[in-house]
């Protein structure tokens, strides 16, 4: 398909195609086909029309112009032209201007995962909501619309608000309001990624970008083994920490369950990660974190013990989750987080 080269920079219909400067066949090329898998060193891509003209330096064109991930099948966000990653592998990048394909597409090998981290870092992520939250739900659609590869580099642990059906207090403070009131969040729905860093963003697109940034920018220097079960009322959790950097450390839990129902006045009809529990080190070290040195193992939980209240219903819909806490400076943050089947439920440590 031929399209019109107009003298204008502004975009006009005709015959029900966008008319834009720029002539097809439209060539895709790529400056690097290897790079470092530490989430900083980029590959930028570059894209000719069949005059010669690079499309990808006019800043109005670039609004029109996007690059899809072949292997999750989503685009780069809007305007951007480069690729980084955290995970070793091949990627194949295909591209559109104006809805336009170009002819070709472009490889790119991601390398030395290992060099950087030693351990696969998943991101913590605390989600402070409420049944009674009428903007809850957008942040819900957007952890729902994230990339394959992004769900698999998180767990989420929502926490209720004060006045929610499934509001969970420490003594005599809710544990949503408190942490919000703590990483002064502008209230709900906001998030809090690994202890860290706090974020009120909605939109799939800045969900991955946060998730990303945190992989790349603070990766992990332990790795967790668990395994749980639950049996008669019976709660069994054993959990290891292992590390590739000397630091102090420690472990929490948590359990949470999916498909909550909403209730007749909630905004959502089920709720999913509720978390129906959580070990006391949430948000600092217990008396049994540890000073370790790197490549120490370390068992930090081992309980069997009957639950004060019997869980009932379908236990498939519980899972348990673990995460490992350590000193960063003056802070205590989430280092690494694992999630497991309650009932026979098992993680190894995974190496990158």
């Amino acid at each position: 398909m031929i399209l019109l080269v107009l003298p204008l920079a502004a975009c006009t219909p005709d015959n029900g195609q966008e008319q834009i400067d720029a002539q097809a066949p439209y060539t895709l090329s790529v400056d690097k086909t290897e790079i470092e898998s530490d989430g900083k060193q980029a590959a930028t891509f570059t894209i000719v029309d069949a005059n010669g003209k690079v499309l990808t330096d006019d800043n109005a064109l670039m609004s029109k112009i996007y690059f899809k991930n072949e292997a999750t099948d989503k685009r780069l966000a809007r305007r951007t032209r480069t690729f980084r990653s955290v995970e070793d592998g091949e990627y194949t990048f295909s591209a559109t201007v104006a809805g336009d394909p170009c002819e070709n597409t472009v490889t790119i090998s991601s390398v030395n995962r290992s060099t950087y981290e030693v351990f696969r870092k998943n991101v913590c992520i605390y989600r402070f909501t409420a049944t009674w939250c009428p903007n809850c739900p957008s942040m819900t659609q957007g952890f729902e619309r994230v990339s394959d590869w992004t769900k698999s580099r998180f767990v989420e642990l929502d926490l209720h608000g004060a006045g929610s059906t499934y509001a969970l207090s420490d003594g005599s403070k809710v544990i949503a309001d408190y942490l919000c009131g703590k990483f002064n969040a502008p209230g709900f729905p906001s998030c809090v990624y690994d202890l860290d860093y706090m974020s009120e963003e909605r939109t799939y697109t800045e969900i991955e970008s946060i998730i990303f940034d945190r992989i790349a920018q603070h990766p992990t220097t332990c790795g967790i083994k668990a395994q749980c079960d639950y049996n008669d009322g019976t709660l069994s959790l054993q959990a290891w920490l292992k590390t590739s950097a000397a630091g102090k450390y420690d472990l929490g839990y948590a359990m949470l369950k999916d498909d909550c129902p909403g209730g007749a006045d909630a905004y959502e009809e089920e709720y999913d990660n509720v978390v129906t529990g959580l070990s006391a080190n949430y948000e600092y070290f217990t008396p049994g974190a540890q000073q370790l040195e790197s490549g120490e193992e370390y068992k930090f939980v081992d309980i069997s013990s009957a639950m004060d209240q019997p869980l009932t219903g379908d236990l498939s819909k519980y899972s348990m989750v673990v995460f490992a806490l350590k000193q960063e400076g003056s802070k205590v943050i989430i280092d690494n987080v694992v999630r497991m089947p309650l009932v026979d439920g098992s993680v190894d440590y995974i190496y990158n």
